[in-house]
């Protein structure tokens, strides 16, 4: 059992990274190094296509060789890692865009409607916007350092506390953290910069709430959508007995 464990895992990892890699690559080619060197946004889209590949490889490792209650755990907490990135991620987003905003504003009096992400290769090198956003980029990626470790314990709180769940509310869980989060994730993408200098950014994206959005329409969908799913596996359950 052992030998296909270590297998399976060896799968898991190598397709998990060649995913990442590979849609890296992509996104270089599509949108420019400068460009998705800039965006927090383009480079996440390698890391949800990574936790696509992981989801997946999960699954099928789960098929043949756990049972269904085990791989539902991780499948439940992987997608509350993700959620947690997704949601910590937003939160930085938000408060340094408007960091960035009230910066400008108030200290240079400029007023142009410029987003956080991206700032750095949108604006010429050596002008105010720049300079101010490659600073307020170093401190963010500063933050970033500091909830990687806490995602890794948060990972491990949650697969401890959810070996002790009932295995429907799990499932229920799964599919409702399942549909919130790709919902989320679908809508960062009318959140990647613009690459058409010439093309007016609108208000709304400029604002630094706007960076809320992936992160309010997985908490709102998935608080909606639980107590749905785990009734109808509830009845689901009740209806075998």
């Amino acid at each position: 059992m052992s030998v296909p464990l270590i297998a399976s895992s060896a799968l898991l990892g190598v397709s998990t990274f060649f995913t990442y890699q590979t849609t890296e690559h992509l996104l270089k080619s599509k949108f420019g190094l400068t460009v998705y060197q800039s965006s927090y946004y383009i480079r996440d889209l390698s890391v949800y296509a990574s936790i696509t590949s992981f989801f997946l490889c999960v699954y099928f490792i789960g098929s043949t060789l756990l049972n269904p209650a085990t791989t539902n755990v991780i499948f439940l907490t992987a997608i509350s890692t993700s959620a947690y990135f997704l949601t910590f991620r937003s939160i930085l987003l938000t408060v340094f865009s408007k960091r960035f905003k009230n910066i400008l504003k108030q200290r240079y009096n400029f007023t142009e409607n410029l987003p956080f992400d991206g700032a750095t290769s949108r604006c010429h090198a050596g002008g105010i916007p720049s300079y101010v956003a490659n600073y307020l980029v170093t401190q963010m990626d500063l933050s970033n350092k500091v909830a990687f470790p806490v995602g890794f314990v948060w990972s491990v709180f949650v697969f401890i506390c959810l070996s002790y769940t009932p295995p429907a509310w799990i499932e229920g869980l799964v599919l409702s953290g399942v549909v919130a989060l790709y919902t989320a994730i679908g809508f960062t993408v009318v959140l990647l910069p613009e690459t058409d200098d010439d093309k007016p950014i609108p208000s709304w994206r400029a604002s630094p709430m706007s960076n809320l959005l992936p992160a309010g329409i997985f908490l709102s969908l998935f608080t909606v959508l639980t107590p749905v799913f785990c009734q109808i596996i509830q009845a689901d359950v009740i209806s075998l007995l």
